[in-house]
Protein backbone atom coordinates (compact mmCIF):
# COMPACT_ATOMS: atom_id res chain seq x y z
CA UNK A 1 0.00 0.00 0.00
CA UNK A 2 2.86 2.40 0.69
CA UNK A 3 3.73 2.38 -3.02
CA UNK A 4 0.32 3.61 -4.14
CA UNK A 5 0.98 7.24 -3.20
CA UNK A 6 3.90 9.62 -2.78
CA UNK A 7 6.79 8.36 -0.69
CA UNK A 8 9.09 10.01 1.82
CA UNK A 9 12.61 8.59 2.00
CA UNK A 10 15.18 9.24 4.71
CA UNK A 11 18.76 8.03 4.13
CA UNK A 12 21.22 7.92 7.04
CA UNK A 13 25.00 7.98 6.59
CA UNK A 14 26.94 6.39 9.46
CA UNK A 15 30.29 7.64 8.17
CA UNK A 16 31.88 10.83 9.45
CA UNK A 17 32.48 12.10 5.91
CA UNK A 18 30.07 13.35 3.28
CA UNK A 19 29.36 10.74 0.63
CA UNK A 20 27.41 10.12 -2.55
CA UNK A 21 25.41 6.91 -2.86
CA UNK A 22 22.99 5.42 -5.35
CA UNK A 23 19.76 4.57 -3.54
CA UNK A 24 17.54 1.78 -4.86
CA UNK A 25 13.85 1.86 -3.89
CA UNK A 26 11.46 -1.04 -4.67
CA UNK A 27 8.39 0.24 -6.52
CA UNK A 28 5.27 -0.99 -8.29
CA UNK A 29 5.28 1.54 -11.14
CA UNK A 30 7.39 4.38 -12.67
CA UNK A 31 4.94 7.26 -12.07
CA UNK A 32 7.18 9.27 -9.74
CA UNK A 33 9.23 12.45 -9.81
CA UNK A 34 12.28 12.36 -7.50
CA UNK A 35 12.58 15.47 -5.32
CA UNK A 36 15.47 16.44 -3.05
CA UNK A 37 13.97 17.95 0.11
CA UNK A 38 17.36 19.40 1.10
CA UNK A 39 18.03 21.38 -2.08
CA UNK A 40 14.33 21.73 -2.98
CA UNK A 41 15.10 20.57 -6.50
CA UNK A 42 13.97 17.71 -8.71
CA UNK A 43 16.63 15.19 -9.58
CA UNK A 44 17.10 12.37 -12.09
CA UNK A 45 15.69 8.94 -11.29
CA UNK A 46 15.98 5.82 -13.43
CA UNK A 47 13.80 2.74 -13.18
CA UNK A 48 14.92 -0.80 -13.80
CA UNK A 49 12.97 -4.01 -13.64
CA UNK A 50 13.84 -6.53 -10.95
CA UNK A 51 15.84 -9.51 -12.20
CA UNK A 52 14.38 -13.00 -12.45
CA UNK A 53 16.94 -14.16 -9.87
CA UNK A 54 15.61 -11.61 -7.39
CA UNK A 55 12.03 -12.69 -8.01
CA UNK A 56 13.02 -16.33 -7.52
CA UNK A 57 14.79 -15.42 -4.30
CA UNK A 58 11.82 -13.37 -3.07
CA UNK A 59 8.52 -13.97 -4.90
CA UNK A 60 7.04 -10.94 -3.12
CA UNK A 61 9.55 -8.58 -4.74
CA UNK A 62 8.04 -5.50 -6.36
CA UNK A 63 8.56 -5.41 -10.14
CA UNK A 64 10.71 -2.25 -10.35
CA UNK A 65 13.50 -0.41 -8.58
CA UNK A 66 13.87 3.36 -8.73
CA UNK A 67 17.50 4.50 -8.54
CA UNK A 68 18.64 8.01 -7.72
CA UNK A 69 21.91 9.65 -6.70
CA UNK A 70 21.93 10.98 -3.13
CA UNK A 71 24.36 13.34 -1.41
CA UNK A 72 24.51 12.44 2.27
CA UNK A 73 25.85 14.62 5.10
CA UNK A 74 28.48 13.29 7.52
CA UNK A 75 27.03 11.23 10.37
CA UNK A 76 23.54 12.37 9.49
CA UNK A 77 20.57 11.99 7.19
CA UNK A 78 19.08 13.57 4.09
CA UNK A 79 15.45 13.41 3.01
CA UNK A 80 13.95 12.82 -0.40
CA UNK A 81 10.49 12.42 -1.84
CA UNK A 82 9.08 10.40 -4.68
CA UNK A 83 6.11 12.48 -5.80
CA UNK A 84 3.34 10.48 -7.43
CA UNK A 85 2.21 11.77 -10.82
CA UNK A 86 0.00 9.34 -12.72
CA UNK A 87 0.38 11.41 -15.88
CA UNK A 88 4.15 11.02 -15.75
CA UNK A 89 5.93 7.88 -16.94
CA UNK A 90 9.54 7.73 -15.80
CA UNK A 91 12.37 6.26 -17.81
CA UNK A 92 12.40 2.49 -17.42
CA UNK A 93 15.76 1.20 -18.60
CA UNK A 94 15.47 -1.40 -21.35
CA UNK A 95 17.72 -4.22 -22.44
CA UNK A 96 19.56 -3.37 -25.65
CA UNK A 97 20.14 -6.05 -28.33
CA UNK A 98 23.78 -7.05 -28.72
CA UNK A 99 25.77 -7.89 -31.82
CA UNK A 100 28.50 -10.51 -31.57
CA UNK A 101 31.08 -8.78 -33.74
CA UNK A 102 32.63 -6.38 -31.22
CA UNK A 103 33.21 -6.18 -27.49
CA UNK A 104 30.55 -4.62 -25.34
CA UNK A 105 32.28 -1.54 -23.86
CA UNK A 106 30.93 0.27 -20.80
CA UNK A 107 32.53 3.52 -19.67
CA UNK A 108 32.26 5.58 -16.51
CA UNK A 109 34.24 8.55 -15.27
CA UNK A 110 36.79 6.12 -13.82
CA UNK A 111 36.70 2.90 -15.85
CA UNK A 112 36.43 1.55 -19.35
CA UNK A 113 35.30 -2.08 -19.12
CA UNK A 114 35.16 -4.62 -21.94
CA UNK A 115 32.62 -7.46 -21.84
CA UNK A 116 32.15 -10.42 -24.16
CA UNK A 117 29.06 -9.63 -26.29
CA UNK A 118 27.83 -13.24 -26.21
CA UNK A 119 28.45 -14.26 -22.61
CA UNK A 120 28.58 -10.89 -20.84
CA UNK A 121 31.83 -12.02 -19.20
CA UNK A 122 34.44 -9.49 -18.14
CA UNK A 123 37.36 -9.28 -20.57
CA UNK A 124 39.45 -6.18 -19.89
CA UNK A 125 39.48 -3.18 -17.59
CA UNK A 126 41.09 0.26 -17.99
CA UNK A 127 41.51 2.78 -15.20
CA UNK A 128 41.18 6.05 -17.09
CA UNK A 129 42.74 8.00 -14.22
CA UNK A 130 45.90 5.90 -13.92
CA UNK A 131 48.51 7.89 -15.80
CA UNK A 132 48.06 10.15 -18.79
CA UNK A 133 46.33 7.61 -21.02
CA UNK A 134 45.12 5.13 -18.43
CA UNK A 135 46.33 1.60 -17.79
CA UNK A 136 44.65 -1.65 -18.76
CA UNK A 137 44.74 -5.29 -17.77
CA UNK A 138 42.95 -8.45 -18.69
CA UNK A 139 40.19 -9.11 -16.19
CA UNK A 140 38.05 -12.22 -16.49
CA UNK A 141 35.74 -13.99 -14.08
CA UNK A 142 34.49 -17.58 -13.93
CA UNK A 143 32.29 -19.63 -11.64
CA UNK A 144 33.84 -22.98 -10.83
CA UNK A 145 33.40 -25.80 -8.34
CA UNK A 146 35.49 -28.13 -6.25
CA UNK A 147 33.98 -31.57 -5.79
CA UNK A 148 33.99 -32.42 -2.09
CA UNK A 149 36.18 -35.25 -0.91
CA UNK A 150 34.45 -38.05 0.98
CA UNK A 151 37.76 -39.44 2.22
CA UNK A 152 40.41 -41.49 0.42
CA UNK A 153 43.20 -43.99 1.02
CA UNK A 154 45.64 -41.25 2.00
CA UNK A 155 43.30 -39.59 4.49
CA UNK A 156 39.78 -40.57 5.47
CA UNK A 157 38.91 -36.98 6.35
CA UNK A 158 35.94 -35.78 4.23
CA UNK A 159 35.03 -32.22 3.40
CA UNK A 160 32.29 -30.78 5.58
CA UNK A 161 31.03 -27.93 7.70
CA UNK A 162 34.41 -27.31 9.38
CA UNK A 163 36.78 -28.85 6.84
CA UNK A 164 37.42 -27.81 3.23
CA UNK A 165 38.99 -30.74 1.43
CA UNK A 166 38.42 -30.92 -2.33
CA UNK A 167 38.48 -34.21 -4.18
CA UNK A 168 40.88 -32.97 -6.89
CA UNK A 169 43.72 -30.46 -7.12
CA UNK A 170 41.86 -28.25 -9.58
CA UNK A 171 38.43 -26.69 -9.90
CA UNK A 172 35.92 -27.68 -12.58
CA UNK A 173 34.60 -24.94 -14.80
CA UNK A 174 30.82 -24.51 -14.65
CA UNK A 175 30.68 -23.42 -18.28
CA UNK A 176 30.22 -20.18 -20.14
CA UNK A 177 27.50 -17.84 -18.97
CA UNK A 178 24.77 -16.46 -21.19
CA UNK A 179 24.31 -12.71 -21.52
CA UNK A 180 20.61 -12.21 -20.85
CA UNK A 181 20.44 -8.41 -20.65
CA UNK A 182 22.58 -5.37 -21.37
CA UNK A 183 20.85 -2.41 -19.70
CA UNK A 184 22.58 0.97 -20.19
CA UNK A 185 21.56 4.08 -18.27
CA UNK A 186 22.89 7.53 -17.43
CA UNK A 187 23.52 6.79 -13.74
CA UNK A 188 24.66 3.17 -14.14
CA UNK A 189 24.83 0.27 -16.57
CA UNK A 190 23.98 -3.34 -15.75
CA UNK A 191 25.09 -6.60 -17.35
CA UNK A 192 22.90 -9.61 -16.50
CA UNK A 193 24.18 -13.17 -16.87
CA UNK A 194 23.04 -16.67 -16.05
CA UNK A 195 25.28 -19.70 -15.50
CA UNK A 196 24.14 -23.31 -15.64
CA UNK A 197 20.58 -22.48 -14.55
CA UNK A 198 21.28 -22.08 -10.80
CA UNK A 199 23.82 -19.24 -10.86
CA UNK A 200 23.12 -15.70 -12.02
CA UNK A 201 24.96 -12.43 -11.78
CA UNK A 202 24.50 -8.70 -12.24
CA UNK A 203 27.56 -6.54 -12.94
CA UNK A 204 27.02 -2.81 -12.34
CA UNK A 205 29.20 0.04 -13.54
CA UNK A 206 28.18 3.26 -11.82
CA UNK A 207 28.79 6.60 -13.50
CA UNK A 208 31.20 8.04 -10.91
CA UNK A 209 32.23 5.21 -8.57
CA UNK A 210 35.74 3.87 -8.10
CA UNK A 211 34.50 0.29 -8.00
CA UNK A 212 32.62 -2.14 -10.21
CA UNK A 213 29.88 -4.03 -8.39
CA UNK A 214 29.44 -7.75 -8.99
CA UNK A 215 26.26 -9.13 -7.40
CA UNK A 216 26.14 -12.92 -7.56
CA UNK A 217 23.29 -15.30 -6.76
CA UNK A 218 24.16 -18.98 -6.29
CA UNK A 219 21.80 -21.87 -5.57
CA UNK A 220 20.08 -24.07 -4.94
CA UNK A 221 23.19 -26.19 -5.60
CA UNK A 222 22.30 -29.52 -7.31
CA UNK A 223 22.34 -32.46 -4.94
CA UNK A 224 24.16 -35.05 -7.08
CA UNK A 225 27.45 -34.74 -5.18
CA UNK A 226 29.22 -32.44 -2.73
CA UNK A 227 29.97 -29.14 -4.42
CA UNK A 228 31.98 -26.12 -3.22
CA UNK A 229 31.39 -23.13 -5.48
CA UNK A 230 33.97 -20.46 -6.16
CA UNK A 231 34.24 -17.40 -8.34
CA UNK A 232 37.69 -16.76 -9.76
CA UNK A 233 39.03 -13.43 -11.04
CA UNK A 234 41.93 -13.77 -13.48
CA UNK A 235 44.10 -10.85 -14.58
CA UNK A 236 47.29 -10.18 -16.53
CA UNK A 237 48.97 -8.81 -13.38
CA UNK A 238 52.30 -10.45 -12.54
CA UNK A 239 51.86 -11.19 -8.84
CA UNK A 240 54.77 -13.56 -8.12
CA UNK A 241 52.61 -16.17 -6.31
CA UNK A 242 51.60 -13.54 -3.76
CA UNK A 243 48.38 -11.94 -2.60
CA UNK A 244 47.20 -10.10 0.48
CA UNK A 245 44.26 -10.70 2.80
CA UNK A 246 42.94 -8.48 5.55
CA UNK A 247 43.04 -9.37 9.23
CA UNK A 248 39.62 -8.49 10.64
CA UNK A 249 39.34 -5.53 8.30
CA UNK A 250 42.64 -3.97 9.36
CA UNK A 251 46.19 -5.07 8.53
CA UNK A 252 46.81 -6.72 5.17
CA UNK A 253 48.77 -9.94 5.55
CA UNK A 254 51.10 -11.16 2.82
CA UNK A 255 50.28 -14.67 1.57
CA UNK A 256 52.67 -16.63 -0.65
CA UNK A 257 51.61 -19.78 -2.49
CA UNK A 258 52.78 -22.98 -0.71
CA UNK A 259 54.82 -20.98 1.79
CA UNK A 260 54.70 -20.01 5.45
CA UNK A 261 57.17 -17.44 6.77
CA UNK A 262 57.75 -19.02 10.20
CA UNK A 263 58.01 -22.74 9.49
CA UNK A 264 58.81 -25.21 6.70
CA UNK A 265 55.48 -26.03 5.10
CA UNK A 266 54.83 -29.60 4.01
CA UNK A 267 52.16 -29.18 1.32
CA UNK A 268 49.67 -32.03 1.55
CA UNK A 269 46.57 -30.06 0.53
CA UNK A 270 47.59 -27.76 -2.36
CA UNK A 271 44.12 -26.17 -2.60
CA UNK A 272 42.79 -25.99 0.95
CA UNK A 273 46.28 -25.35 2.34
CA UNK A 274 46.43 -22.08 0.41
CA UNK A 275 42.99 -20.80 1.42
CA UNK A 276 42.81 -17.95 3.94
CA UNK A 277 39.95 -16.16 5.68
CA UNK A 278 38.99 -12.82 4.13
CA UNK A 279 36.83 -10.51 6.23
CA UNK A 280 36.65 -7.47 3.96
CA UNK A 281 39.14 -7.64 1.05
CA UNK A 282 41.87 -9.45 -0.85
CA UNK A 283 44.46 -7.77 -3.05
CA UNK A 284 46.81 -8.78 -5.86
CA UNK A 285 49.63 -6.41 -6.89
CA UNK A 286 51.94 -6.13 -9.89
CA UNK A 287 54.90 -4.20 -8.50
CA UNK A 288 56.59 -3.90 -11.92
CA UNK A 289 53.58 -2.50 -13.74
CA UNK A 290 52.50 -0.53 -10.67
CA UNK A 291 48.87 -1.73 -10.81
CA UNK A 292 46.66 -3.63 -8.38
CA UNK A 293 43.22 -5.23 -8.06
CA UNK A 294 41.39 -5.29 -4.75
CA UNK A 295 38.21 -7.33 -4.34
CA UNK A 296 36.12 -6.07 -1.43
CA UNK A 297 33.59 -8.48 0.07
CA UNK A 298 30.32 -7.89 1.90
CA UNK A 299 30.92 -10.86 4.22
CA UNK A 300 33.67 -13.16 5.42
CA UNK A 301 34.75 -15.68 2.77
CA UNK A 302 37.62 -18.02 2.09
CA UNK A 303 40.02 -16.88 -0.62
CA UNK A 304 43.14 -18.10 -2.40
CA UNK A 305 45.52 -17.11 -5.18
CA UNK A 306 46.53 -20.36 -6.84
CA UNK A 307 47.96 -18.88 -10.03
CA UNK A 308 49.73 -15.72 -11.11
CA UNK A 309 47.29 -12.81 -11.35
CA UNK A 310 44.42 -14.85 -9.89
CA UNK A 311 42.26 -14.55 -6.81
CA UNK A 312 39.28 -16.77 -6.02
CA UNK A 313 36.55 -16.71 -3.37
CA UNK A 314 34.37 -19.46 -1.94
CA UNK A 315 30.77 -18.25 -2.31
CA UNK A 316 28.60 -21.29 -1.49
CA UNK A 317 28.85 -24.96 -0.44
CA UNK A 318 26.56 -27.98 -0.28
CA UNK A 319 28.09 -31.21 1.01
CA UNK A 320 26.54 -34.65 1.48
CA UNK A 321 28.82 -36.14 4.13
CA UNK A 322 29.59 -35.18 7.72
CA UNK A 323 33.20 -34.22 8.46
CA UNK A 324 33.19 -35.82 11.97
CA UNK A 325 34.01 -32.52 13.67
CA UNK A 326 31.05 -32.32 16.04
CA UNK A 327 28.03 -31.28 13.98
CA UNK A 328 27.06 -34.89 13.21
CA UNK A 329 25.31 -33.94 9.98
CA UNK A 330 26.34 -32.95 6.45
CA UNK A 331 26.41 -29.32 5.32
CA UNK A 332 23.15 -29.68 3.42
CA UNK A 333 21.03 -26.78 4.57
CA UNK A 334 17.57 -26.38 3.05
CA UNK A 335 14.61 -24.01 3.08
CA UNK A 336 11.15 -24.91 1.79
CA UNK A 337 12.49 -28.27 0.76
CA UNK A 338 15.26 -26.89 -1.45
CA UNK A 339 18.90 -26.00 -0.97
CA UNK A 340 19.76 -22.50 0.19
CA UNK A 341 20.33 -19.62 -2.22
CA UNK A 342 23.28 -17.34 -1.42
CA UNK A 343 23.52 -13.77 -2.69
CA UNK A 344 26.44 -11.43 -2.17
CA UNK A 345 28.45 -8.60 -3.64
CA UNK A 346 32.04 -8.04 -4.63
CA UNK A 347 33.38 -4.54 -5.31
CA UNK A 348 36.29 -4.55 -7.76
CA UNK A 349 38.76 -1.69 -7.28
CA UNK A 350 41.45 -1.55 -9.98
CA UNK A 351 44.05 1.23 -9.77
CA UNK A 352 47.70 2.14 -9.86
CA UNK A 353 49.59 1.41 -6.65
CA UNK A 354 49.88 5.15 -5.92
CA UNK A 355 46.10 5.28 -5.44
CA UNK A 356 45.96 1.92 -3.69
CA UNK A 357 45.14 3.49 -0.30
CA UNK A 358 41.67 4.37 -1.61
CA UNK A 359 40.56 0.79 -0.94
CA UNK A 360 40.27 1.81 2.72
CA UNK A 361 37.80 4.58 1.92
CA UNK A 362 35.83 2.34 -0.47
CA UNK A 363 35.78 -0.43 2.12
CA UNK A 364 34.19 1.88 4.68
CA UNK A 365 31.45 2.71 2.16
CA UNK A 366 30.72 -0.99 1.72
CA UNK A 367 30.74 -1.71 5.45
CA UNK A 368 28.66 1.32 6.44
CA UNK A 369 25.92 0.91 3.87
CA UNK A 370 23.36 3.74 4.03
CA UNK A 371 20.28 3.05 6.14
CA UNK A 372 17.14 3.74 4.11
CA UNK A 373 13.74 4.36 5.68
CA UNK A 374 10.65 4.58 3.45
CA UNK A 375 7.29 5.93 4.56
CA UNK A 376 4.10 7.59 3.41
CA UNK A 377 4.15 11.20 2.32
CA UNK A 378 4.92 13.57 5.17
CA UNK A 379 8.46 12.93 6.31
CA UNK A 380 10.43 14.68 9.03
CA UNK A 381 10.15 18.27 10.20
CA UNK A 382 13.73 18.94 9.10
CA UNK A 383 14.96 17.61 5.73
CA UNK A 384 18.56 17.08 6.80
CA UNK A 385 20.61 16.92 9.96
CA UNK A 386 24.05 15.71 10.94
CA UNK A 387 25.58 14.90 14.30
CA UNK A 388 29.13 15.67 13.13
CA UNK A 389 29.79 19.37 13.76
CA UNK A 390 33.50 19.72 13.06
CA UNK A 391 34.44 23.08 11.60
CA UNK A 392 36.47 21.38 8.84
CA UNK A 393 35.54 18.28 6.84
CA UNK A 394 36.80 15.09 8.43
CA UNK A 395 39.49 13.02 6.75
CA UNK A 396 38.18 10.21 4.56
CA UNK A 397 40.22 7.91 6.76
CA UNK A 398 38.71 8.98 10.08
CA UNK A 399 36.22 6.42 11.31
CA UNK A 400 33.92 6.55 14.32
CA UNK A 401 33.94 2.94 15.46
CA UNK A 402 31.69 3.52 18.47
CA UNK A 403 29.22 6.29 19.32
CA UNK A 404 27.16 5.34 22.34
CA UNK A 405 25.36 7.24 25.06
CA UNK A 406 26.31 5.93 28.49
CA UNK A 407 24.97 6.67 31.99
CA UNK A 408 26.09 9.98 33.45
CA UNK A 409 25.44 11.43 36.89
CA UNK A 410 25.28 15.00 35.60
CA UNK A 411 24.60 15.81 31.94
CA UNK A 412 25.41 13.69 28.90
CA UNK A 413 28.26 11.26 28.34
CA UNK A 414 29.25 9.68 25.04
CA UNK A 415 31.49 6.66 24.63
CA UNK A 416 33.45 7.28 21.44
CA UNK A 417 36.08 5.22 19.66
CA UNK A 418 37.98 7.05 16.93
CA UNK A 419 40.04 5.24 14.32
CA UNK A 420 42.64 6.30 11.78
CA UNK A 421 41.98 3.64 9.15
CA UNK A 422 45.05 4.19 7.00
CA UNK A 423 48.33 2.46 7.98
CA UNK A 424 51.67 4.14 7.50
CA UNK A 425 52.65 1.50 4.94
CA UNK A 426 49.84 2.80 2.68
CA UNK A 427 50.69 6.47 3.14
CA UNK A 428 48.79 7.03 6.37
CA UNK A 429 49.36 10.34 8.17
CA UNK A 430 48.36 11.50 11.67
CA UNK A 431 44.80 12.84 11.93
CA UNK A 432 44.01 15.58 14.44
CA UNK A 433 40.55 15.74 16.02
CA UNK A 434 39.11 18.58 18.12
CA UNK A 435 37.00 16.77 20.66
CA UNK A 436 34.95 19.68 21.96
CA UNK A 437 33.34 20.51 18.60
CA UNK A 438 33.19 17.00 17.16
CA UNK A 439 29.50 16.33 17.81
CA UNK A 440 26.33 18.40 17.81
CA UNK A 441 25.52 18.14 21.49
CA UNK A 442 24.03 21.35 22.83
CA UNK A 443 25.46 22.27 26.20
CA UNK A 444 28.95 22.88 27.47
CA UNK A 445 31.70 20.40 26.78
CA UNK A 446 33.10 19.61 30.21
CA UNK A 447 36.05 17.42 29.37
CA UNK A 448 36.91 13.84 28.53
CA UNK A 449 38.54 10.74 29.89
CA UNK A 450 40.60 8.46 27.71
CA UNK A 451 40.19 4.74 28.33
CA UNK A 452 41.81 1.58 27.10
CA UNK A 453 40.40 0.00 23.97
CA UNK A 454 37.95 -2.16 25.92
CA UNK A 455 36.73 0.96 27.82
CA UNK A 456 37.17 -0.83 31.15
CA UNK A 457 40.09 1.12 32.63
CA UNK A 458 41.89 4.45 32.41
CA UNK A 459 44.43 4.74 29.59
CA UNK A 460 47.21 5.50 32.10
CA UNK A 461 46.93 1.91 33.33
CA UNK A 462 47.40 0.56 29.83
CA UNK A 463 50.17 2.50 28.06
CA UNK A 464 53.01 4.92 28.65
CA UNK A 465 50.74 7.94 28.92
CA UNK A 466 53.39 10.56 28.19
CA UNK A 467 54.46 8.88 24.97
CA UNK A 468 50.87 8.09 24.07
CA UNK A 469 49.77 11.74 24.26
CA UNK A 470 52.94 13.50 23.10
CA UNK A 471 51.26 14.79 19.91
CA UNK A 472 48.05 15.94 21.62
CA UNK A 473 47.17 19.52 22.59
CA UNK A 474 45.01 19.15 25.70
CA UNK A 475 44.68 22.92 26.19
CA UNK A 476 42.73 23.09 22.91
CA UNK A 477 41.04 19.69 23.34
CA UNK A 478 42.92 18.34 20.31
CA UNK A 479 44.04 14.72 20.09
CA UNK A 480 46.10 13.05 17.37
CA UNK A 481 45.40 9.65 15.87
CA UNK A 482 48.54 8.05 14.52
CA UNK A 483 48.23 5.84 11.40
CA UNK A 484 46.03 2.80 12.14
CA UNK A 485 45.46 3.87 15.73
CA UNK A 486 42.18 3.50 17.64
CA UNK A 487 41.57 5.60 20.75
CA UNK A 488 38.67 5.41 23.19
CA UNK A 489 37.15 8.38 25.02
CA UNK A 490 34.25 9.30 27.23
CA UNK A 491 33.14 12.81 26.25
CA UNK A 492 31.20 14.69 28.92
CA UNK A 493 28.70 17.51 28.37
CA UNK A 494 27.24 19.63 31.15
CA UNK A 495 23.58 19.26 30.24
CA UNK A 496 21.41 16.77 28.44
CA UNK A 497 19.57 18.02 25.35
CA UNK A 498 16.61 16.93 23.32
CA UNK A 499 18.87 16.61 20.31
CA UNK A 500 21.12 14.07 22.00
CA UNK A 501 18.20 12.24 23.59
CA UNK A 502 16.50 11.84 20.23
CA UNK A 503 19.68 10.54 18.59
CA UNK A 504 19.97 7.60 20.94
Amino acid sequence: PVCLGSLSIVVYNARVTQRIEYIRIPLTHPHYHAFNLVTQQYMPIEYIRVSEATRALNPDSLPLEGVFRAELPPLGFASFQLKLSLNHVGRVLRSVPMYYGEDLVVESQVYKVHFDPKTGALKMITNKLAGLSGKSDKLTQRFMEYSSSTGDKVDKQPSGAYIFRPLNDSADDLGDPVLTDYIPGELFTEIWQTFDGWISQVTRVYYDKFYIEVEWTVGPIPLDHGREIITRYDTSLATNKTFYTDSNGRELVKRVLNHQPTWDLNVTEPIAGNYYPVNTRATIVDTIKGMQLTVLTDRTQGAASLGDGQVEFMVHRRILKDDFRGVSEPLNETANGEGLIARGRHWLFYSDTISYHMHRDIGLDLFYKPNVVIGNQGGLEVPTWNFYKGKTPASNYLNIVTLQKIPSVNGTALLVRLENTLPESEGGKPITVKLDDLFGVEGDYSGCQELGLAADRDIKKVVDYKAHTQHDNPDKNIITLQPFQIRTFVLNFASSTNETENLF
